[in-house]
Order: structure tokens, then sequence, then C-alpha cells
């Protein structure tokens, strides 16, 4: 209640009057003011102490004592109190908040129990501590703990709380997925992602084996608003692979993407295929997919280690520039064409017991092919030979040389077997031989 204030009386004003003496009133706190009530209006008595002319005895003297922040008193002083000749002692001890809360359709909720919007005076008895929640759907909860107890701060006579933070109430799957915000985790599977006025937020989900999402929501001029609440499924999935040695290439689709280790991702509903391969080693391939019911290797706990074999085969080959190349040999003007044919033919069949095809009017040889199996390979070589020239005499001569990966490998399965640039020992000098002799 608003107070209409007059001029204070005085106390020596009251005792010239020569009637019985005034009674005295002390307020606590001391800033409080007391007020002399009556319906002609609201006189000022003093501020922490007043005096009030003594009452007869049957009209009392109203008095309010009021302060800011505590809830006023209201009190009769009667003719017996100014009979005991003590003053009169009023003491204020309810604390009041005025707590105004913006947006004004926020809700003002006091100890879990909503009461009211806009505006609401939150009162507080000695010894109690009351916690306030402003709240609305899509803003950041503001909290305040109010409390009237010795060696507490005072509550604020008033309080205004204006929700200015946005909140969206974010649900990530599949579960264990973890949120974070600036490299800082604030949830698993569901989190509040705040957004200051202003501003951006850019919010990341993770799960071990999935490829991270990343959103951002803004709170902006000329920016959508954020939602109240969103959701994240994170779909595709990654692998760790990690290859030794840590030269070994690796390469997705047939394509090249790192050395020794790369994160592989696998979309929804697809496989993919990927291959480590190093000099002196095995190569392996390894096949991810991503769809539901499938058998996924190693994509579960997001981590594949690959140790590559080493390659049985490699201190027996050597690399060549004579491999899987026609070469032409020059035969020498002086020698018949005949001898040229039986001199090709010694050298190969010294190196070849098959030979599938000969035509010597045509010039054409091809050998059967030479076998020899490793642990965890095989590699096949033949010869071929084609007249290039009749005159001036000339052959080309073409040393084939395949591999082929795997425990089990039939040499018929020609899909399997791939030219290499690496040629078994043995084969090394057989073109540099010919090309000798037939000069």
């Amino acid at each position: 209640m608003r107070l209409r204030q007059l001029i204070p009386l005085a106390p020596l004003v009251l005792a010239s009057c020569g009637g019985p003496p005034p009674v005295n009133i002390q307020a606590e706190p001391s800033s409080a003011k007391i007020y002399r009530v009556a319906q002609a209006g609201d006189t000022l008595l003093g501020t922490g102490t007043g005096s009030v002319k003594a009452p007869d005895e049957n009209v009392p003297a109203n008095i309010l004592v009021s302060a800011e922040g505590y809830e006023s008193v209201r009190r009769s002083v009667t003719k017996a109190d100014a009979d005991k000749k003590a003053p009169i002692r009023v003491r204020l001890t309810r604390r009041v908040v005025h707590l105004t809360a913006m947006p004004n359709d926020a809700d003002i909720v006091v100890e879990d129990v909503p009461t009211a919007r806009k505006s609401f005076d939150v009162r507080l008895d000695s010894g109690e501590s009351k916690t306030v929640e402003v709240r609305k759907p899509g803003f950041k909860t503001a909290t305040r703990t109010y409390a009237n107890r010795p060696g507490t701060e005072a509550p604020p006579p008033s309080e205004t709380i204006n929700l200015t933070e946005r909140d969206v109430l974010l649900n990530v799957s599949p579960s264990g997925a973890q949120v974070s915000v600036a490299g800082k985790n604030i949830g698993e599977n569901t989190a509040h992602v705040i957004i200051p006025k202003g501003t951006c937020t850019t919010v990341r989900a993770t799960r071990r084996s999935y490829v991270a999402v990343e959103k951002t929501y803004c709170q902006q001029d000329g920016v959508q608003e954020p939602p109240l609440r969103d959701v994240i499924e994170l779909r595709d999935r990654e692998v760790a692979v990690t290859v030794e040695p840590n030269t070994a290439v690796i390469k997705v689709s047939g394509k090249q993407v790192g050395l020794g280790e790369y994160p592989v991702t696998v979309r929804r509903g697809a496989c993919v295929e990927m291959t480590a391969s190093a000099a002196s080693f095995l190569p392996t391939t390894r096949t991810y997919c991503n769809e539901d019911n499938a058998k996924i290797t190693a994509v579960e706990n997001g981590e594949d280690f690959i140790k590559l074999r080493a390659d049985e085969s490699w201190p027996l080959t050597v690399e060549s520039d004579q491999a899987n190349v026609n070469f032409q040999v020059d035969v020498g003007s002086s020698r018949k064409p005949e001898d040229a044919w039986r001199i090709l033919n010694q050298i190969i069949t010294s190196q070849f017991d098959v030979l599938e095809i000969t035509d010597k009017e045509t010039g054409y040889l091809r050998t059967g092919w030479n076998i020899r199996t490793f642990d965890g390979s095989v590699i096949r070589t033949r010869v071929i030979v084609k007249l290039a020239s009749g005159s001036p005499l000339k052959y080309t001569v073409k040393l084939v040389s395949e591999k082929a990966v795997g425990e089990k490998v039939d040499i018929k399965d020609d899909q399997l077997f791939k030219a290499e640039n690496r040629i078994l020992m043995q084969y090394k000098d057989l073109i540099n031989e010919v090309q000798t002799r037939l000069r």
C-alpha cells in the first residue's frame, strides 16, 4: 500500500500539550519507517524511532512499520501500552523479494510449485530459504536461491529476471552417443543446448564407430530461431584402420587415401572395400558394411588393426622393366631364319617345359604357365613370341609375370591373377639372352 506522507509530528510538540507522555516506538531494522495510519492519511512518525500521542481508552492508535525488502507490520497502540511507559519494539523479520519475470509469459516457480507469471512476491520467514526458477519452453531456466538467515547475503528487495538464452532439448541416437559444445561434454543421448542472445552454438554428436555429426543453432536477427526440441541420428559408421607397417598404402574403393592409418567411412546402407599393401608384404582386403542384418567386419568397436604378412616370394623375385612388356629382338643379318627360330626355341625350352603353341610359319610361340607357389601367393610365368618383321627379321618377346594372393588359388582363375613388375630370379636374364644370341 502506498502511504501518503505528511509532515512528521515532533515528540517535543506532543510533550508540550501537558497531557500524558507519548508512546515511543523503536523499529528494527533502523532503516524502517514508522507511520501513523488514519482515515485522513498516513503520517510519518520517524525512521527507526518515532513517537505517537498516547491514545485514549477507546480509540487506539494504528501504526505501520515498513522497510524496503521486508514485509510491513501493522500494530495498534492502546492505552495499556501507554501505561507501561516503555517503548514499543517492532521488529520486521519476514523478507520480501518482489520478482519480475521476462518475457511476461514466463512461469515463476517457487520450490517446484508454479505460482504466477510476470511478477510475484517471494516471502521468507526468519531462518528460511527458497529456490525460485523462471521457466519458459525454449529458454534456459534461470534459478535463484534467496535466504533469510544470519551470516548469509541478504536477498534483494526486488529483482527482474530476463530469460535471454535459448535452450534446445536435443536427443541423439543410438544409445551411448555423447554431445559436446566447444569440446566440452554436455550430455549423453540427451542434452540442453544453450544459445546466448546474438550468437550461434555448434553442437557435436559423437559415438565410437560412428561418423560425428555437427549442427549449429543461432539466436540472431534475420536467422531462423532455434527449435524447442531437435533430434540427431548418427547413421554413417567409421572404422579407424591401422596397418603395420606404417608405410602401407591404404586404398578405399580403389583410391589411395592414406599411409599406415585412415578413418574409413561407411555410409548407411552401403559397403566399402579397403585394401592395405606394402612392398615385401602380402596385401590384405577388408569389406566393411553398414547394412541391417549384414555381417560387419570390425565396425562395431570402430577399430581394425591389420598386420600385413611378409611376402615369402619377395626375396626370390626382382623388380624388372622387362615384365609384361613386348621387347623387340633384331635378328642378325647373317643369321638364317631357321637358325634364329631354333635358337629361340632352345632358349625358351631351357626354362619352360610346355609349349602350348608353336608355329614356325607364322613365327608365333606361347609357353604354358610355370607355377611357383608360396605361402599366401602364387606366381605364374610364361613367354609369348611373335614375328614382328620378316625382312629384316625381327621378333617381339614378352615375359608375362602374374601374381595371385590367397591361401587357395586355382591357377585357372584368371581373374585372381594380376600382372606385376617383378619376375622370378630364374627369368631375369631371359630377354637379354635372346637379344644377345640372335644377333
